[in-house]
Formats: structure tokens, C-alpha cells, sequence
């Protein structure tokens, strides 16, 4: 293993301690806390980090997030720690740095780099409208936004923007079928548990071989149930003998599949 290699191991059993799965979370704090963690135990990590403000932007994550934490850690010894265990809880906040600091995050930010705190909505359009941005992650932060506004996480809920930004993704002539089928999936989610509208079966059936069987699995009880379409065995056990026969699908769904073709 050479210094490189060690930081980024590091860095990758960090975002296993954190143990922030299926809760509230900040994908740019989890990265600096990690890089931060990284940095106490990796010298090639922590040479990295830079030791005041030079460039990029708060929610960039990792090395530029790192200093940002690095800075507050000195200046308010304890609040890095703090952080880990609100965001362990799935309590996390923009507020949260106001009650550990006595400082909002966009003065805090201000303070340490000089330069205003964008909105993260404004970070992620930035990156999905900039030229010199690979396909990839422009996809990916119209993604993010578009969850954001599905889950009203860091913004209010709103289902017509969150159709919105996955709807681009979708009309992204650059972009590969096989990566628009997320935010298909993700369109047909909208359509089905939050407006009961059968337009959720198109986007459904566009996006159904997605993931690791979820969407077939859908599928498969929206024409059991026949509640936003006309009941349809056949095709619901299709749906659900694909789902067996399949080696990618996971277990549960397989489980799940061959119970209801018992039924």
C-alpha cells in the first residue's frame, strides 16, 4: 500500500463508521468528514488539505469541505464531532451550525473563505449548465436535485421541479439509454405513489430492467392490484417470473415474486 492508496482506504472505512445509511444526511458534509477523518491518521491526506481558503465551493465535499471543517474544528473545538453524531441520527440541519458555533453556516463560510454561500440548488444548476462538465456529472446533479425536490431534503418538497430536472436527464440527447433509466424510474415513482396517475406505467415500463429488480417488482403489483390500470394477471406474472429468473434481482424481491405467484 503506498501513501495514495492509504488515504483513500482511509477515507472509504470513514464513510463506514459514519453509518449515515437510510437517514438524513448531507452528501458534501459526509465527504469532508471523511477527508477530515482521513486527514488524522493519513500525512498524505492531511498534506492535502488545505490550511486556509484557495478556491471551490462549500458543497464540492472532500478536500475543500475538509478545510472548511479543519478551520471550525480550531475555532470551535468539538463541533466536528458533533456534526458526525447529528448526521449519525439522520438530524442534520443547515440550523445545526448555528447551534454548535452561534454562527450561521453562510457567515461561517464567509468567514473562513470570503466569498458567499450559493445555494446548493445554484451549485448543483452551475455544474448541469457548465460546458466544460463531463455528461456524467451533469446528469448527476440534475439527479440530485430532482431527489432533493421529490423528498423535500434541504428544500421544500416540490413534485413539478423534481419532474423537471429528471425530465432533463431523460431528454439528454448525450446521454446513453441505459443511464436515463434512474430518473425514468424516479418519474414513474412521482406519477404512481404520489399522484396515482397511470402515466407512472410508462415511465415504468422504460425503465424497467433499472437496478436490481425494484421496477419489474412495481410493476408486477400495479397490474395485481389493477388500481391505476386494468387488472392484468398475465402480466403481472410475467413481471414477477422475470423477477425469479433473473440473477442480478435481489433476494427479498425474488422472495417477494414468488410469493405472490404462490398466491
Amino acid at each position: 500500500i503506498n501513501e495514495y492508496s492509504e488515504g483513500l482506504i482511509i477515507h472509504e472505512m470513514s464513510h463506514v463508521v459514519q453509518e449515515y445509511q437510510n437517514v438524513k444526511t448531507f452528501d458534501w458534509l459526509s465527504e469532508g468528514l471523511a477527508d477530515y477523518i482521513s486527514s488524522e491518521y493519513s500525512e498524505q491526506k492531511l498534506s492535502l488539505i488545505p490550511t486556509q481558503y484557495t478556491q471551490g465551493e462549500l458543497y464540492d465535499g472532500y478536500l475543500t469541505t475538509a478545510g472548511f471543517l479543519k478551520w471550525m474544528e480550531k475555532g470551535y473545538p468539538g463541533s466536528v464531532m458533533k456534526l458526525h453524531r447529528t448526521m449519525q441520527q439522520g438530524a442534520i440541519e443547515y440550523e445545526t451550525f448555528s447551534d454548535l458555533t452561534g454562527k450561521t453556516l453562510v457567515d461561517l463560510w464567509k468567514e473562513y473563505s470570503g466569498k458567499s454561500l450559493i445555494s446548493i440548488e445554484q451549485y448543483l444548476l452551475n455544474i448541469a449548465e457548465a460546458s466544460d462538465y463531463p455528461e456524467y456529472k451533469k446528469r448527476n446533479a440534475l439527479e440530485r436535485l430532482g431527489k432533493m425536490y421529490m423528498r423535500g431534503e434541504v428544500v421544500p418538497k416540490d413534485l413539478e421541479k423534481a419532474l423537471f430536472y429528471f425530465a432533463k436527464v431523460v431528454e439528454n440527447k448525450n446521454l446513453p439509454e441505459e443511464q436515463k433509466k434512474y430518473a425514468m424510474a424516479k418519474i414513474g415513482d412521482i406519477y404512481y405513489y404520489e399522484y396515482n396517475d397511470p402515466q407512472a406505467v410508462t415511465w415504468y415500463e422504460k425503465a424497467e430492467n433499472y437496478g436490481d429488480g425494484g421496477v419489474k417488482l412495481v410493476l408486477g403489483n400495479i397490474y395485481l392490484e389493477g388500481k391505476i390500470v386494468q387488472k392484468d394477471i398475465q402480466k403481472a406474472h410475467s413481471y414477477f417470473w422475470d423477477i425469479i429468473q433473473s440473477a442480478d434481482t435481489k433476494e427479498e424481491y425474488k422472495k417477494y415474486a414468488t410469493d405472490a405467484l404462490n398466491r
